[in-house]
């Protein structure tokens, strides 16, 4: 097909830079960029997709499995949409002056002291422990559960 239709081949060539370079795939690519940017922040901020909030979704007692998982749809909700575009907004709102070069809690906690004061940055502080302390228990529940199911649910194999 190739050596039938070479004389062909520079406007292929040139169809398919066209086609890679153009203004329309700049943004399309610009576009998947962020989309996997949010995609792993959301994986990070709360687990939705990874497989892992499952494991204590299941242990719940609920009169009906559909409880329980429009309540965790409902926390991965609430912490995608409140609290992760609430942290974007204060940081949007902190003038460049105060932000730049910054990244990460530095960033957020200079936003919050450029917006509060001292009392903002401790209060990310304190928020990021009991985040961090959070997620331990978290896993730690995971981790007891699934030695139970490898080793038995026993005092000795679970010490």
């Amino acid at each position: 097909i190739i050596i039938k239709n070479i004389g062909l081949l520079p406007q292929m060539f040139e169809n398919i830079f066209v086609q890679a370079f153009g203004f329309r795939q700049a943004v399309a690519g610009g576009f998947g960029a962020i989309l996997m940017q949010g995609v792993k922040r959301g994986l990070f901020s709360n687990e939705a997709g990874s497989g892992s909030a499952p494991c204590a979704a299941a242990a719940a007692d609920v009169t009906h499995p559909v409880k329980q998982g429009l309540i965790q749809a409902l926390g991965v909700f609430i912490d995608t949409l409140l609290i992760c575009s609430c942290s974007a907004f204060i940081m949007l709102l902190a003038p460049e002056s105060v932000t730049k070069g910054l990244m990460g809690m530095d960033l957020l906690q200079a936003a919050m002291n450029h917006h509060i004061g001292q009392a903002g940055v401790i209060f990310i502080a304190v928020i990021l422990f009991l985040f961090s302390f959070s997620t331990f228990l978290g896993i730690m529940f995971y981790a007891r559960g699934n030695v139970a199911y490898v080793f038995g649910d026993n005092w000795k194999s679970q010490n």
